[in-house]
């Protein structure tokens, strides 16, 4: 445990440096997030591997863009799963990322306004509908990191996800959360004309190792 406090302390000394040198000092703030985000993957790849992980491996192979909007669909199985996610991106060469999430993860300091151009939701469709079409168009290309779940995997959720699924006569899923289907059908709506590559991202993890899927 006091490892992996060591690992977490480092990431948020790092990220507080690269906020206040890329962001804070930087006239062009969009410029400044994105180079934020860039220099916090390789951060999170030294972290995985020296502090939390004794066999971590990335293979497979991933296409970057520059000219439109591809989309990652994973599952959400951890609070750290996206330190996961942004390695696997940097060791494919994709520094423009960005996730769906919800909206009180803008108030954490420092970290929420270097988030100001991903997606941010506020879990009621009324709302979220239009806000997905508004803040879409302020991504001009990268990646664009989906947790179809909606919220973080444990067992009670696992419970209430198949119960919910049996009473509507829904599939029922062993290792997942019932995906909540509005969102991300809307996202593949706004950039169904673009074409974008989608791909599926299935993480695991135990106390020393951590595998994935890429298809």
């Amino acid at each position: 445990m006091i490892k992996k406090n060591l690992g977490v302390f480092k990431l948020i000394i790092n990220l507080c440096i690269f906020w206040f040198i890329n962001y804070v000092l930087n006239n062009n703030k969009k410029k400044g997030r994105l180079i934020c985000k860039e220099k916090m993957q390789v951060i999170a790849d030294e972290v995985l591997r020296k502090y939390f992980f004794n066999n971590f491996r990335i293979n497979g192979k991933m296409e970057k863009t520059s000219t439109k909007i591809d989309l990652v669909i994973t599952n959400h199985i951890s609070t750290i799963d996206f330190l996961i996610i942004i390695t696997i991106l940097y060791k494919f060469n994709i520094p423009n990322y960005y996730f769906v999430f919800k909206e009180s993860i803008v108030k954490i300091p420092v970290l929420g306004s270097l988030l100001s151009d991903d997606i941010r939701l506020t879990r009621s469709w009324d709302k979220d509908e239009e806000l997905i079409i508004d803040q879409i168009k302020n991504i001009d290309y990268g990646t664009l990191v989906i947790y179809p779940e909606g919220t973080r995997y444990d067992n009670e959720k696992h419970k209430e996800s198949l119960k919910f699924c049996y009473q509507n006569k829904l599939p029922l899923y062993n290792y997942t959360l019932a995906p909540k289907a509005k969102g991300m059908h809307s996202i593949f709506e706004i950039l169904s004309f673009n074409s974008p590559s989608l791909l599926l991202l299935s993480l695991s993890f135990s106390a020393s190792t951590v595998s994935f899927s890429i298809s």
